[in-house]
């Protein structure tokens, strides 16, 4: 479910973002939210990745990639990064909430991006580095949705637009992707995303945004 919530997330943020020019992923892991916006974008890509194995993976990611020559990896803190320019949209799966994911093992990596990189500090390192008119989109446990608004607006965000995210119409939402911006907008546009209908199909709404994707679709 981890996995399809950051592809969900990368669809959504990669057709909102087509027409943005220079894009940052923090925390982009192998690599998978940079090359989903890398097929619908012709800008430039921007991904920091802490962990040196992850680094690893999303090096050989890129160069295998047809859109390596827009894609930049970087190993290294986002916090105390320099990088030497501002951003039209800053993107992040942020892996700090430790009890929505039960794998030990999950649990670990959490806890080291933790001590490195708080959601404070998430929102303090894009204020530093988006333009004025730029997005900050997350992707969020839906129990964190006020948490991050609350944190958002201490650093001079504001909540957007937010995406309900739920795996069928008889499960509760789990996730929310939530856009961010430096102005204060009246009322955030919200959204409903519906996965899956019954015989576990995808929605007709699920198929239309994963199908330049999912090559069964």
């Amino acid at each position: 479910m981890l996995f399809r919530s950051a592809c969900l997330l990368g669809a959504l943020i990669a057709e909102r973002w087509k027409n943005r020019n220079e894009l940052l992923d923090i925390g982009a892991g192998t690599g998978l939210l940079m090359l989903m916006m890398a097929q619908k974008s012709k800008g430039r890509i921007q991904g920091i990745e802490i962990e040196r194995e992850c680094f690893g993976q999303l090096q050989q990611n890129i160069m295998a990639s047809p859109w390596r020559e827009r894609l930049t990896p970087i190993q290294g803190n986002a916090v105390d990064h320099d990088f030497g320019q501002l951003f039209d949209g800053i993107i992040s799966n942020p892996p700090f909430f430790e009890n929505d994911l039960p794998s030990s093992d999950t649990k670990a990596r959490i806890a080291r991006h933790s001590l490195l990189l708080t959601i404070k500090q998430l929102f303090g390192t894009a204020r530093k580095w988006l333009k004025a008119d730029g997005e900050l989109a997350l992707l969020v446990p839906h129990d964190r949705i006020d948490y991050c608004k609350a944190t958002a607006e201490e650093h001079g965000f504001h909540l957007t637009a937010c995406t309900h995210m739920r795996h069928s119409s008889t499960h509760d939402h789990h996730r929310a992707v939530l856009i961010f911006e430096q102005i204060n907008a009246p009322k955030a546009v919200e959204t409903e995303f519906t996965l899956m209908q019954e015989g576990q199909q995808y929605t007709r709404e699920a198929h239309d945004l994963l199908k330049d994707y999912y090559l069964y679709l």
